[in-house]
């Protein structure tokens, strides 16, 4: 910093021997443009918690600044390149998120320790030897050949040729000097992959060829497109793998036997795949800013509650719909607040006393699992009180004194509206409105919340939603004329019963034996008052599906398959009826209507 201020306040007088020309100018422009890289990178690390590491071109920029200010030529950026200049692939790999600081000592730490190779993996390497070779020869050197060496074992066996030995050893020798790479132990312990890998190597050479003046060169750009032009392109295209569904599956082309015409049609089905695939990512954006806002919502609850919290997140370049990451804001917001306020200790000295950390600690991650998104909100604190939730939901009447509850019962009793067990109401908590509207918002998503908690040691909220709200994988089903699609997130399994395993119990009606478990049994030909569809369970099939962990058999006639469903409104009139979450064009153009689980079991029970 003093040195730019040393060029750029006294370039303009003739004294000092510094004029403001040539390169001169160059690199006190450079050292602008590097102070607002610097600043940046600080808001960054401000604002989501990461390290800072020496921007790329720092070492360079430096020494001609000296050079400036000692009345030196000041060479060109572009003849600065020295190794040094270009930042380590370690604290790239840290800067931009693939691997945390701890994986990467681990790896450095290997990387000194490394063995080296052995003659086996060289002879494998350099496609000397097969390993059916190696495995044969181990095998004959430990009964038949002790004490004589490897490659001596493969000359014998007719393996290899003495000059492939000599070649394999020496290229040991130099393997030896050379310790494994970074990217390569790390790729290996799974703990980064190999694209980001390449990725952050691509910065460096970058780096490298800029003579560390600047920033690395941009490899993509950006292009700011209208969201009702984008939702505009979904929809038409939305359109046309409806068309293509009902050009394919037409009777009149059925009975036409053209090998090319298939052929053709294949064709045009897997680009209109692609081209869908294609336009949905392009609403998929990161979850990082929404996390980064939640890493300031914990620094400031942690003075409030006067409780010192340590945030971490892991997982935040993972895409989400942008309808999606818009709407998922105000319920983490809540969890946050939740997690700090009432799931962490309310004094260091109770934390102590439990032989845990002075400081608690609150975990936000993202990662892909079973085709949707999972976001946990992770905490080390004294866990959900059972006994408080279940005495606070009897005095407000929301169950009997009593009553048989299962534990995930019980954690879900926080989501009711205005439940709260706060002793007092705060400026953080206590008046009974957070977890209610956490699961009014992921549930309008098509998501769920799911609650474990260890006393004493903390609590995960897991909140799972679909990778997109345009598309959903549905199972269709035909209930005498009409076809409808139930998510097949929802579904268990399906089963074809047998009369031994249904039974009928008073107050509760139909009942069905499913591994040793009793679940209430609905015909959706009665839930949707229908004339027609099977009567008997036996004639048809029952689909067991599970919705905030309560699971139920519904009857349907048969099941027609399973594909991918594009979701359309139906409409403002037809909006909020019970049991139906929207609609979607058959191929045959036909409207088939989505089943929405959990309010066809409210409908079924009368709830």
């Amino acid at each position: 910093m003093r040195l730019v201020s040393f060029v750029a306040g006294q370039g303009g007088e003739a004294d000092w021997g510094v004029e403001m020309r040539g390169s001169v100018v160059d690199a006190a422009f450079e050292s602008v443009d590097m102070l607002k890289n610097m600043i940046a990178m600080v808001q960054t690390a401000l604002g989501g918690g990461s390290g800072l590491v020496q921007p790329p071109g720092m070492p360079a920029l430096l020494k001609r600044l000296k050079a400036a200010a000692e009345g030196r030529t000041v060479q060109d950026s572009g003849e600065i390149t020295a190794a040094g200049d270009a930042p380590l692939l370690g604290d790239l790999l840290v800067a931009q998120g693939i691997a945390d600081k701890e994986s990467v000592e681990r790896a450095l730490a290997k990387q000194k320790s490394a063995p080296p190779p052995k003659l086996g993996e060289v002879l494998q390497r350099e496609a000397l030897a097969s390993s059916q070779d190696i495995k044969a020869a181990l095998s004959f050197q430990e009964n038949e050949a002790q004490g004589k060496k490897i490659g001596e074992v493969l000359v014998e066996m007719g393996r290899l040729s003495p000059e492939d030995v000599e070649k394999a050893a020496r290229k040991q020798q130099e393997l030896a000097q050379q310790p494994p790479k970074l990217g390569e132990i790390l790729v290996a312990s799974g703990e980064a992959r190999a694209k980001d890998v390449a990725q952050a190597l691509r910065s460096q050479q970058q780096s490298l060829k800029g003579g560390g003046g600047g920033e690395a060169v941009q490899v993509r750009e950006a292009v700011k497109v209208d969201a009702d032009r984008l939702d505009h392109l979904l929809d038409m295209i939305g359109e046309l793998v409806i068309a293509e569904s009902m050009v394919i599956q037409s009777e009149d082309l059925r009975s036409v036997s053209s090998a090319a015409l298939t052929r053709h049609l294949t064709q045009l089905d897997k680009i209109t795949r692609e081209l869908q695939e294609m336009a949905m990512s392009l609403r998929m954006v990161p979850i990082r800013t929404t996390f980064q806002k939640m890493a300031r919502l914990v620094r400031d609850l942690s003075k409030k509650t006067g409780k010192p919290v340590e945030f971490s997140m892991s997982g935040e370049d993972t895409e989400l719909d942008k309808t999606v990451v818009d709407k998922i804001g105000d319920p983490l917001v809540h969890m946050v607040r939740n997690a700090v306020d009432h799931g962490l200790e309310d004094s260091v000295e109770e934390r102590l006393a439990k032989g845990k950390p002075a400081s608690g600690t609150i975990h936000l991650s993202a990662f892909h699992e079973g085709g949707n998104i999972h976001i946990q909100v992770r905490d080390d604190g004294r866990g959900l009180n059972k006994e408080a939730i279940l005495r606070k939901a009897v005095e407000r009447g929301l169950v009997r004194e009593g009553e048989p509850l299962s534990e995930r019962d019980i954690y879900n009793l926080i989501f009711q509206p205005g439940f709260s067990t706060a002793k007092q109401v705060t400026e953080v908590s206590g008046r009974g409105v957070g977890m209610d509207v956490v699961k009014r918002n992921i549930e309008s998503l098509r998501g769920q919340v799911l609650i474990e908690s260890t006393p004493g040691q903390g609590s995960v909220f897991t909140i799972i939603l679909p990778l997109t709200l345009a598309i959903i994988d549905g199972m269709v089903v035909r209930v005498g004329p009409q076809r409808y699609i139930l998510p097949t997130l929802s579904i268990v399994q399906s089963i074809r019963p047998d009369k031994k395993d249904i039974n009928t119990v008073v107050g509760t009606g139909e009942t069905l034996k499913v591994h040793g478990d009793l679940l209430p049994l609905f015909r959706l030909k009665q839930v949707f008052n229908l004339s027609d569809g099977v009567d008997e369970y036996v004639d048809g099939t029952v689909i067991v599906v599970e919705k905030d962990g309560k699971r139920a058999g519904l009857l349907v006639d048969e099941i027609l398959g399973q594909q991918q469903i594009v979701i359309k409104s139906l409409g403002e009139g037809l909006q909020g009826i019970p049991g139906i979450a929207g609609g979607a064009i058959m191929p045959d153009g036909l409207v088939g209507l989505i089943l929405d689980v959990g309010g066809i079991m409210r409908l079924a029970t009368g709830m």
